[in-house]
């Protein structure tokens, strides 16, 4: 293919796809007659479910049938699947070729899960003098250690955070019940990350091992148990129909891109025709991590 050609698929912005059409286009004239299946997070009796909401249409009624753990709810009127079962890979494979997905409610759904609440973020007091005044020597001690800029502002923003916390007790009285009082006062109540727990914990064993020597004992500073979670692996017809999900030929191409090589979305946009051995088939500056 010309460079042009490969040019102009990977040019562009950020590349969101909001609603993601569940079959090929064939002209405009078919793309107007094309059906769409609603999906929604909901409650049905007691349990978190999604719905699947749609105008009347027989084929589509016969399509639903075929998704396994589908349901009809008769009080609320539409089609559901248990949240725990639901696969949207599944339901996209179901609708090809007949109808377009819109999951867009799913998406907002999920960010305002994983955000946390405003009413649950417990304000913290000021900085005192004296907090501010170790605050400070923490840093220049990290930098004097070389550690990254971006290292230097996550350890200081942790260690900030619980100074705050201490409000005025001073840094040099801190024990380890102390530790355990501030995770089950702030971290957890306001749903903040493991990560920035595991943080906080980095931030005082260097700070008060290092820095501030104090009398307390760093080593009983237990971190908390390390997240264990699956990996939600797809079969390779769940991966092709991913593939062949996007009509638009440049949008096809970048997503073949991302999985084949593993990139991120900055580095899918940031790459180069030069980046790409065509003979080869092989970009080995940016798709080697």
């Amino acid at each position: 293919m010309p460079n042009g050609g490969l040019n102009l698929w990977l040019k562009g912005t950020a590349w969101k796809l909001k609603k993601v059409s569940a079959m090929s286009a064939s002209s405009s004239t078919d793309k107007k007659k094309r059906k769409t299946v609603i999906l929604s997070p909901a409650q049905h009796r007691g349990m978190e479910v999604v719905s699947l909401v749609f105008d009347k249409d027989a084929q589509l009624i016969e399509r639903m049938k075929t998704l396994s753990g589908v349901a009809w709810s008769q009080s609320k009127k539409f089609w559901y699947i248990e949240a725990a079962n639901f696969r949207l890979n599944r339901v996209f494979e179901a609708f090809r070729g007949l109808a377009w997905l819109d999951y867009s409610a799913l998406r907002n759904a999920k960010r305002r899960d994983t955000a946390p609440s405003d009413a649950l973020k417990a304000p913290l007091p000021e900085l005192t003098a004296g907090s501010a005044v170790h605050l400070q020597n923490f840093e220049r001690w990290l930098r004097h250690k070389r550690y990254s800029a971006s290292t230097i502002k996550t350890y200081t923003g942790a260690l900030q955070s619980f100074l705050r916390w201490l409000g005025d007790k001073p840094p040099e009285a801190v024990v380890g019940d102390d530790v355990v009082d501030y995770v089950n006062r702030h971290p957890l109540p306001n749903r903040l990350s493991f990560s920035f727990q595991n943080q906080v914990i980095n931030a005082l064993k260097l700070f008060y091992g290092q820095v501030l020597h104090s009398r307390l004992d760093v080593g009983t500073l237990e971190r908390p148990i390390r997240e264990h979670k699956l990996p939600n692996v797809l079969s390779m017809k769940e991966i092709k129909s991913l593939l062949n999900a996007p009509t638009n030929r440049k949008h096809r191409t970048m997503l073949s891109l991302i999985y084949a090589c593993g990139l991120r979305r900055s580095e899918l946009l940031n790459l180069k025709i030069r980046d790409v051995d065509a003979e080869r088939r092989y970009c080995p500056k940016k798709c080697v991590k």
